[in-house]
């Protein structure tokens, strides 16, 4: 007895429903590619010694401001991918930029000094000179305050309007030690704590007094932190290729993430809003994407092989990935913005293509004969 498969309605709709399923699965899933290069000019000479941002996505993710520790920053367009200016001349060298939470200002900390520029226009509103090397700087969440991180053990706040100096975050080591440089310094998106990591320390200071909160040691160094949108956890990023999520109030170790043996020198990590996501960057070239409290990726992500810093937009839609070399990578997720925007896609006619096939051969009415 033999049967051939008969077109239906019932066929037609069930291959539908495949390809909706399919779409919805691929657009769940979408790969990161490619779709951008940007060049320093002149040779970087970035040193794999400490957090350094050498990217940063303005607020509403339609500029990168991008540097290297022997160029100055510069500004572009992402929709065009145009050079609009750089910041300062060229002995305003930086290797860590940043923008306010409110996108007016751009911070960028170099060997001896602390610049901050109007973001719209370029200007330079206020330069702090520093013996000490600064290992990197940020704002405070009302972007009226910008703290900066130094190699002389300590963090330091400034009053971004006149300078002045607000507070020294610094713990003596006491006369038979000598202090180990900061590496890292973050505010809180609330704006209610200041972390820092002072080689195997991970200290938290209450910005309403600037005392020292709490304090808990490392077991390795830690060269990258970052808080979750609602300041309850912190993320920091180890140099053994460790990934540690904490507590904030107790601050406690909460989990702890293992990356595989070929990662090392966890350089950068950042929260995707909503905090469920993470991104984090590691000097062997790779970045990966996490979930919170997984502890294998999602996805990697190969970027540049002598990655060393890593930023996402604040839509979550483009990772900017920053090489010692002088290269910015940036990132997009392959989806369209809307559904019928798959008809531009070869995944929608193949998918349209297996699914008429086996809902037509295979699930489809049957015809005896």
């Amino acid at each position: 007895m033999n049967w051939r498969p008969r077109f239906s309605l019932r066929s037609l709709l069930l291959g539908v429903l495949l390809i909706g399923s399919g779409a919805l699965l691929w657009q769940n899933s979408a790969p990161w590619v490619r779709v951008r290069m940007f060049a320093a000019d002149g040779n970087r000479n970035v040193p794999c010694d400490g957090y350094q941002r050498l990217v940063a996505f303005s607020p509403d993710g339609s500029r990168l401001c991008y540097c290297g520790e022997t160029t100055t920053p510069q500004i572009v367009d992402l929709a065009t991918g145009t050079k609009l200016f750089r910041l300062g001349e060229p002995a305003n060298a930086a290797y860590c930029v940043s923008y306010s939470p409110d996108g007016h200002w751009i911070v960028a900390a170099g060997r001896d000094s602390v610049r901050i520029w109007n973001a719209s226009t370029g200007a330079e509103q206020r330069a702090i000179e520093r013996a000490d090397r600064i290992a990197n700087a940020s704002f405070s969440p009302d972007s009226k305050q910008v703290i900066a991180a130094s190699y002389n053990g300590a963090a330091y706040v400034w009053d971004r309007e006149s300078g002045r100096e607000v507070a020294k975050l610094f713990v003596d080591p006491g006369e038979d030690f000598h202090p180990w440089a900061t590496q890292c310094a973050v505010f809180s998106p609330d704006g209610k704590w200041v972390a820092t990591i002072n080689h195997l320390d991970l200290r938290l200071w209450d910005t309403a007094t600037w005392k020292l909160h709490s304090s808990a040691q490392l077991p390795w160094t830690v060269f990258g932190a970052t808080f979750s949108p609602d300041s309850t956890r912190l993320l920091t990023a180890g140099d053994d290729g460790s990934l540690r999520h904490w507590r904030i109030n107790p601050l406690e170790m909460m989990h702890t993430i293992k990356a595989p043996d070929q990662t090392r020198h966890m350089h950068a990590v950042e929260f995707a809003p909503g905090g469920e996501k993470y991104i984090a960057a590691s000097c062997d070239g790779r970045l990966s994407i996490w979930k919170v409290f997984r502890d294998n990726p999602l996805a990697y992500v190969v970027g540049p092989p002598d990655l060393i810093s890593a930023s996402l937009s604040p839509n979550g839609e483009n990772i900017a990935a920053a090489a010692r070399s002088g290269a910015v990578w940036l990132y997009s997720k392959r989806r369209p913005e809307y559904w019928w925007g798959l008809a531009w896609l070869p995944e929608f006619w193949l998918t349209l293509a297996l699914g008429t096939v086996f809902c037509w051969s295979v699930i489809g009415d049957r015809r005896l004969r």
